[in-house]
């Protein structure tokens, strides 16, 4: 093996040790709650047919969160963990895998607070490519709020709970986001029997790897459901698109 190939096998060696042990410290933690939202997906305002479904629950300080997209167009499992202890937020990894019309991914991220690491391991497949493309990356952790698309609104919603109208976070896979956030507007608003508060965030790129996927997005929260999202705002290749709550529901 040449010199690079041997750091690459310890850098995944090391990466799926993390990942196995962390499962199991916290697999023997028994669920308190359990938490089930539904989202449909519209662009340009017409329902797609995509629906995606939305599980949380809490192992002790331990959170997960899981999404699910089963379609004809496209198939995407979304696997977040982070701890929250009384605010105190800290990202440890995620895995995210999906395909849609010839486009394919598969990748994952292990946070080593210990080492100061983030480790970065996947593929993607391009539309009309026979070929996967691996990806093996590691960044400094440093200062900021690092957050995917699951852990980002419990992040969000201890800032907001702090008194922050304003923060930064940054998202990481294959390249780093950051993002700035505003909170707007506060409103209320009835769901069913409730009413709930709402706040209105727009969250702003300002630093992002070249060609990479980053636009303006607009986020309703719902404070009394932890700052889950009643709906996202965004656009896709310039086409506006909505995702928005239609069903929760939670067990203990």
């Amino acid at each position: 093996m040449s010199p690079s190939t041997d750091i690459n096998v310890t850098a995944r060696t090391v990466s799926l040790f993390l990942f196995l042990v962390s499962f199991y410290v916290y697999g023997e933690e028994p669920i308190t709650t359990e938490h089930r939202y539904s989202y449909q997906v519209r662009l340009l305002g017409l329902p797609l047919g995509v629906n995606a479904t939305v599980l949380r629950n809490e192992r002790g300080n331990l959170v997960r969160i899981k999404s699910e997209v089963r379609h004809f167009l496209a198939i995407n499992n979304h696997d977040s963990y982070f701890e929250l202890d009384d605010c105190e937020y800290r990202f440890l990894r995620y895995w995210n895998a999906g395909k849609s019309l010839g486009y394919e991914f598969d990748d994952k991220i292990v946070i080593d607070h210990r080492s100061s690491k983030i480790r970065y391991q996947g593929f993607t497949k391009r539309r009309g490519s026979r070929e996967r493309v691996p990806v093996d990356k590691e960044y400094d952790l440093d200062g900021a709020i690092y957050v995917d698309k699951l852990s980002q609104f419990a992040a969000m919603g201890c800032l907001i709970k702090g008194g922050k109208s304003q923060f930064e976070l940054s998202y990481v896979d294959d390249s780093i986001g950051r993002y700035q956030f505003n909170v707007v507007e506060n409103s209320r608003t009835r769901l069913g029997v409730n009413e709930y508060s709402i706040a209105h965030v727009v969250a702003t790129p300002y630093e992002f790897a070249e060609g990479s996927v980053h636009t303006p997005v607009n986020y309703w929260l719902i404070e009394e459901l932890g700052f889950i999202p009643l709906k996202i705002q965004t656009k896709l290749k310039g086409l506006g698109l909505t995702v928005e709550l239609i069903v929760q529901a939670e067990s203990d």
